[in-house]
């Protein structure tokens, strides 16, 4: 249960650094994991039970009940496995960073995940023989987890995930034998505390419905619990006790389905105001200038060089009313693709700078993937939209 916790550590602090990082990596083409997510899931748990039992640890269970163990009137293991449903609701949130997926995740589940065992022990010198029996049951967990993902291809997550977790189990255990029916008898419920790690993949199968399948490993406390003798079943044993040893450890594999609450894309910002129309008599001819830019660059290509320069030429020669205005083709999403057509207009603008060009004799402005030069569809990488237009 430690490694565990110490899981959960680990990847709770890297989410806490990616967060605080609050720099995208690329451009998020396609889907975007980003958002609030509620939903149900449904699995099964399922893990080898580890029940032991032994005598009391006071004197007077030392001296009656150790023999019974010693002869084998009473078992030491109960052997069998503990299987049963689980399911829930979930809430989580995702923040995504490039192909790298973000998320903080609450679920509570109800459950029926279960073990019972009886063993019939042999008669011994001195004993009679018994019927002992255990049983145990998860009827409730609750966790809040720390997930790191990533996507490898559009509309598909992987994840690994780990967090602390909260179960809520009932122990029962009973002995009795031909003499007495009712030998001994004991039980409890309790809120156990552990841990989780687990992994899984999710698909957004529509753009706000996502299904997931996923495997978790639970550990939550152990638990010693003490069954005494019943009065009146045998009255030289009364106050002797058999201490019980219950595990709670479990696989479960479950399937879910989400609603994703996707963020609203930021408005485009306001468009500049087209400048005043010159007067109709004196109506200079316009010429244009197009810088083409590589995918997700704002660096001169040695051929955008040379049209920037042919520009700061024509400038020199009599041109004025220099404007430049930024532009990207239609892959990733428009917050991303403002700030990249900013960038390339800068570049341009510093280059013509440099050639001689005034910065104040120059109108800059930026657009995204607005106006395409070549229509596409949504997320198309099309080379002919990636551009600074020169006007002068």
């Amino acid at each position: 249960m430690k490694k565990l916790i110490a899981a959960a550590a680990v990847l709770s602090v890297s989410i806490l650094v990616g967060n605080s990082a609050q720099a995208q990596t690329g451009p998020i083409v396609g889907y975007n994991w980003s958002g609030l997510y509620v939903g149900a899931n449904i699995g099964y748990g399922f893990d080898n039970n580890r029940t032991t039992s032994s005598p009391g640890i006071d004197t007077l269970s030392q001296a009656v009940s150790g023999p019974t163990f010693a002869s084998g009137a009473a078992p030491s293991f109960y052997p069998g496995d503990q299987t049963g449903p689980i399911g829930g609701v979930q809430a989580r949130y995702n923040w995504q960073f490039g192909s790298a997926v973000l998320g903080a995740d609450a679920e509570v589940d109800g459950a029926g995940i279960s073990f019972s065992s009886t063993v019939h022990t042999n008669a011994a010198p001195s004993f009679v023989p018994g019927t002992l029996s255990v049983s145990q049951n998860l009827d409730f967990l609750a966790a809040i987890r720390a997930q790191l993902g990533f996507t490898p291809i559009d509309r598909l997550l992987l994840f690994v995930n780990a967090g602390p977790a909260i179960g809520h189990v009932n122990y029962k255990a009973n002995a009795a034998y031909p003499t007495a029916p009712d030998f001994l008898a004991g039980s409890t419920s309790k809120f156990e505390l552990g841990g989780t790690v687990g992994a899984g993949l999710e698909y957004a199968v529509l753009n706000n419905v996502t299904v997931r399948g996923e495997y978790m490993y639970v550990s939550l406390a152990s638990r010693t619990m003490a069954a005494a003798v019943l009065p009146g079943s045998s009255p030289d044993h009364l106050g002797a006790s058999f201490l019980y040893h219950f595990q709670n450890n479990y696989n479960i594999l479950r399937l879910g389905v989400t609603y994703h609450f996707a963020p609203p894309a930021p408005p485009p910002p306001p468009m500049a105001a087209p400048p005043a129309p010159p007067p109709a008599m004196a109506a200079p001819s316009k010429q244009m200038f197009i810088v083409f830019f590589e995918f997700d660059k704002s660096s001169l290509t040695p051929d955008g060089k040379k049209v920037v320069d042919a520009a700061a030429a024509a400038f020199k020669s009599g041109k004025s009313g220099v404007a430049i205005a930024g532009y990207t083709d239609l892959a990733g999403t428009q917050q991303y693709n403002l700030a990249l057509s900013k960038r390339r207009a800068d570049t341009v603008k510093a280059a013509l700078v440099k050639d001689g060009v005034p910065a104040s004799a120059i109108d800059e402005s930026y657009h995204g993937k607005e106006n395409p030069r070549v229509p596409t569809a949504d997320g198309v990488r099309e080379p002919q939209n990636r551009r600074v237009e020169i006007t002068m």
